[in-house]
């Protein structure tokens, strides 16, 4: 459920109906405090028409362009819309339409480009589809197919920068393609034995002895399992590829009750020069936070933190400098609260980003209500059993 999105600036999290925005805590980005001309302090939140209200649908995912011009929202209706923020004669603007798709299928993930260039979509099925957006947002192309896989997509991560799609599967696959032309395949990543829930993409650089700037390009999977894998990924791809950098079962190095659980979502970032890797589980009230150390590649646990809600949707700030300190919001649509953590905390913190009115508070209950995580895809491979000549998951096998 992918209902949080996060610029440099702002938060947005969504309702079942409306879409609301705040100001980061200014201890995120103290350059972010003071906008630059022609820049909105505060974005206002997002209503929809009596039209779409008539639908009696609820929203799916949300999607927040870099630059904090656009935002995207999917309901349940299997409708597409974007807004782009404009200025009015009041200081927080207003959002005006800018595309609007009745006759869509159902999305689970929306996701921009860095340079807002396009939009792409992964629907329900496990495909992936885009549209590509003008720079004076004044043209929006037909939305079209990108690539599906033989077997469920569960995640995805689109880099205009490198012209690559890389994506992940029910069956064990990570495959990187061209973009947008994805039906163009460059090549596999295989280092799974079970269900890739989550693929994540990042840059750093080291420098050696003699203060020379190394860049580092690397691809994080984990599976359902809990199996972390780091991959190079600035060497050219070729074909199959099975050599990894780092691999390791995250779950062996936490407490005993999350052992046997799955994970639920896997975020990613960089604090001085280390990649922080956040993750929750499905069932559990708790974000567990990783440190994988550069350029030894160690995976370390730095924190099990604690939380009101195991229906946990998370996201780090935008913030990757080195100068900047990550953030980890974390929303819990059926408390509802969002908070965050920051390194060398035990804890989440939360302030005054957290005064709801009885509207918005009734809003995200209802969001956590329809967002079940009963009605979410198996990501477990299926087994099968021969005596009854079925199909099952794991959790589903007769107890001897």
């Amino acid at each position: 459920m992918n209902t949080l999105a996060i610029s440099t600036r702002h938060v947005a999290f969504a309702g079942k109906s409306k879409v609301y925005f705040r100001i980061l805590p200014i201890n995120i980005n103290q350059s972010s405090a003071a906008s630059s001309d022609g820049d909105l302090d505060q974005l206002p939140d997002l209503k929809f028409s009596e039209e779409w209200t008539a639908k009696n649908a609820h929203i799916e995912c949300i999607a927040f362009s870099k630059d904090e011009k656009l935002i995207a929202v999917a309901d349940s209706a299997h409708g597409l819309q974007i807004f782009e923020i404009q200025p009015s004669s009041g200081s927080r603007g207003v959002w005006h339409p800018l595309f609007n798709s009745n006759s869509y299928k159902r999305l689970i993930k929306l996701q921009f480009t860095s340079d807002g260039s396009y939009l792409t979509l992964l629907d329900k099925q496990g495909d992936i589809f885009a549209l590509r957006i003008s720079s004076d947002h004044q043209n929006v192309s037909k939305i079209r197919k990108l690539m599906g896989h033989t077997s469920f997509i569960s995640n995805y991560v689109a880099c205009s920068k490198l012209n690559q799609i890389i994506s992940c599967d029910r069956d064990e696959k990570i495959r990187i393609s061209n973009f947008p032309d994805g039906y163009v395949i460059q090549g596999f990543k295989l280092g799974h034995t079970e269900s890739v829930i989550s693929v994540a993409l990042i840059e750093t650089s080291t420098k050696d002895k003699q203060d020379n700037v190394q860049e580092n390009r690397y691809l994080l999977s984990i599976s359902v399992t809990g199996v972390l894998i780091l991959w190079d990924f600035l060497k050219p791809i070729s074909g199959t590829e099975t050599s990894f950098l780092k691999k390791r079962n995250v779950k062996n190095i936490l407490s005993e009750e999350v052992k046997e659980a799955e994970i639920q979502s896997m975020k990613v970032c960089l604090m001085e020069g280390n990649i922080l890797v956040a993750v929750t589980f499905t069932g559990f009230k708790k974000v567990c936070i990783f440190k994988i150390s550069i350029p030894s590649h160690d995976i370390q646990l730095v924190q099990e933190v604690e939380a009101d809600s195991d229906m946990l949707i998370i996201e780090w700030n935008e913030g990757h400098g080195h100068s900047i300190t990550p953030l980890l919001i974390v929303y819990m649509p059926q408390v509802p609260s969002v908070k965050w953590w920051k390194p060398e905390s035990t804890i989440l913190s939360e302030n005054d980003i957290c005064n709801f009115s009885e509207e918005m508070r009734d809003d995200m209950k209802a969001l956590g209500e329809v967002h079940k995580p009963s009605s979410s895809v198996p990501m477990r491979k299926r087994q099968t059993n021969f005596e009854d000549n079925l199909h099952v998951y794991p959790d589903q096998q007769k107890s001897s």
